[in-house]
């Protein structure tokens, strides 16, 4: 696959994943739930016209990768979180850039009525 010419969007939204992550030791002791948004661009014109799943990256080869950061690791921030996912697809997927927007459900912040705080990383290849 081409990495210059077409910039062509994969999606994957609202990935819904528990690990222990959190400065605060009472955070790393009780499984959390995470959301994860990722974005990658590559041209995926080769697979709009083969319909081949061989000419473009199979979706959950995504997923397990981020699962796999997500629920195996552990962080103190979303922020490193977030940029473990980045460089990890980067790495292993012929894509030009990779977006990770993270979000933490429950943070422990007194008073706080959301759905969540999250941040978003975005990095290019090379």
């Amino acid at each position: 696959m081409a990495e210059h010419g077409n910039q062509d969007t994969i999606r994957l939204e609202q990935l819904s994943l528990y690990g222990f992550h959190g400065v605060h030791s009472d955070e790393r002791s009780v499984k959390q739930q995470f959301i994860v948004d990722l974005e990658v661009a590559l041209d995926l014109s080769a697979p709009a016209h083969s319909d081949s799943l061989g000419d473009t990256i199979n979706y959950e080869d995504l997923y397990l990768v981020v699962k796999n950061i997500v629920e195996n690791r552990t962080f103190n921030l979303i922020e490193s979180m977030a940029e473990a996912i980045t460089k990890t697809v980067l790495t292993l997927f012929p894509v030009a850039t990779a977006r990770a927007r993270v979000k933490k459900t429950a943070p422990p912040i007194d008073g706080l009525v959301s759905e969540g705080i999250s941040v978003e990383i975005y990095r290019t290849k090379g």
